[in-house]
């Protein structure tokens, strides 16, 4: 058939539409490179990236022959969320981000913003923050980039003052009171001392977690880890896995932090309260979206309509005023002529 992409000679299968080969394409690409025609290159790298967006062979290639600093930095941290184990990559990416921040000027504070979130967006975190950093010195009023330095930030301390400045900005910025709000509830207030029974019980609490974990009981295993929890408060295993059972991401984001107060070296803990800031980040950006929405017009055609609605009134309006001032025009004609001529 015409539109066959393979067709087989004698058992070799021989590519009739190339452009539409994940293989080929990628193999055009790297000749093109080989022979340094990069924009050549360039083209069929983001061309197999249309392919197969998951191939971190495109990215890589999409990266070594992009035109632009910021491309490639974008290229390099897709590239690293697929190979996290590739050692090029992240040299690239951190060279790249070096000389980004090295070029910055004033205007370049809402890109490097830009490219802070979508690093941080991929799991990019140490190069994410550092772009936010320096878009935040750029642009000290800029509420985004505090809100999503504080999302990417490792330390509560940092969270809390890049909180505050999007305060000072904006003291009416829900997201960032929220924020706030969890932040400074980080801080543990000095626990009395847990008696042997208590931990006894709290440990019991623990294991029927863990148990109810086992057989996919979610609610009941949160139940539990709350209870231990709330008997021991320093059971940092009972604080991570009531925040990996929480049916919210707030109690979620409390748990983790309690876990980190309890010991600041536990490296899953920290990743994934990263995990749960970005993610409510976004459910709060989404909040706030759907909140413009609401207060807008729906959608095009109902403006449309109402628009339509308003037209022919305004025509009405219109007809109506010129036949007022044609009768007014008439009338002040007809009292001339007869008061001013005779007989």
């Amino acid at each position: 058939m015409a539109d066959q992409t393979v067709t087989e000679v004698k058992s070799t299968p021989i590519i009739t539409q190339p452009w539409g080969d994940f293989d080929t394409v990628l193999r055009h690409a790297e000749k093109a490179r080989a022979a340094n025609d990069l924009n050549r290159a360039h083209t069929f790298f983001a061309r197999a990236i249309e392919l197969n967006p998951n191939d971190a062979r495109a990215w890589a290639g999409l990266a070594a022959t992009a035109p632009t600093l910021d491309e490639a930095i974008m290229s390099w941290a897709y590239t690293l969320a697929l190979a996290p184990d590739n050692l090029d990559a992240r040299g690239e990416l951190d060279t790249c981000v070096q000389e980004r921040l090295v070029r910055a000027r004033r205007v370049d504070a809402a890109v490097l913003g830009a490219l802070g979130r979508t690093l941080a967006q991929v799991g990019q975190r140490p190069w994410a923050y550092r772009l936010l950093v320096r878009s935040t010195e750029l642009d000290p009023r800029s509420e985004e980039g505090w809100l999503w330095r504080a999302g990417v930030a490792e330390e509560n301390d940092e969270t809390i003052f890049c909180l505050k400045q999007v305060l000072l900005n904006n003291p009416d910025n829900q997201q960032a009171r929220a924020g706030l709000a969890w932040a400074e509830a980080r801080a543990m207030p000095v626990q009395a001392p847990v008696t042997a029974d208590a931990a006894q019980e709290s440990e019991s609490f623990f294991e029927q977690g863990q148990h109810a974990l086992r057989t996919g009981s979610m609610e009941r295993a949160y139940d539990f880890f709350r209870g231990a929890t709330n008997l021991n408060p320093q059971h940092e295993s009972a604080w991570y896995w009531r925040g990996s059972s929480a049916p919210n991401l707030d109690d979620a984001i409390a748990s983790m932090e309690h876990v980190l107060a309890l010991n600041p070296q536990n490296a899953t803990a920290k990743d994934a309260l990263w995990l749960l800031r970005i993610k409510k980040l976004r459910e709060n950006a989404q909040r706030v979206t759907e909140q413009r929405a609401e207060r807008s017009p729906n959608n095009q055609a109902a403006w449309r309509k109402a628009n339509r609605t308003r037209r022919p009134r305004g025509r009405l309006l219109s007809i109506a005023i010129a036949i007022t001032i044609i009768t007014l025009a008439i009338v002040i004609a007809i009292w001339i002529w007869l008061t001013l001529i005779p007989g």
